[in-house]
């Protein structure tokens, strides 16, 4: 059935789940997206990001230990959260994300595809070797070709 790993996402609930964390991560999504176009617009799109992220990190240390000198508890501890927040959040999307594509795609093995999705998905991706970068592979919303194909293997061998 051509369907089948489509639908695999709807059997293992894994729809319901993501509209229900997109709605959640709304706010979040919209307020990190003006923060890095300003951040963006006012420093340049030519700047090196591994710099950019690393003095944003020690602006960030810089001022929640600002706040911890003037015993300024709640500014350290949201500036904390904050932070933590836009890291953790994105890489929880984003491991959630592939955990559904695994679960969609054992669905279609059990219903008998798991061979053909093994080939379409060799063939959409022309087996070609791109080197991601480790930070690239974590916010991946779908695993890499490989790992889908050896874990389809898996499950049908």
């Amino acid at each position: 059935m051509p369907g089948e790993p489509e639908l695999g996402h709807h059997v293992t609930r894994a729809t319901r789940f993501a509209l229900f964390s997109m709605w959640l991560a709304t706010p979040w999504r919209v307020a990190s997206r003006l923060v890095i176009g300003i951040g963006m617009a006012t420093v340049g799109r030519r700047q090196p990001r591994r710099l950019l992220a690393a003095v944003t990190v020690a602006v960030v240390v810089i001022a929640v230990v600002q706040a911890l000198q003037r015993h300024d508890w709640v500014s350290a501890m949201v500036l904390s959260v904050v932070a933590g927040c836009s890291v953790v959040c994105p890489l929880a999307d984003a491991a959630v994300s592939r955990r559904s594509e695994y679960a969609a795609d054992r669905f279609a093995a059990e219903q008998g595809v798991g061979a053909h999705l093994s080939s379409a998905l060799l063939a959409m991706d022309g087996r070609r070797q791109v080197k991601r970068s480790w930070t690239a592979r974590a916010l991946a919303r779908h695993p890499s070709t490989d790992r889908r194909v050896d874990a389809l293997a898996a499950h049908c061998g």
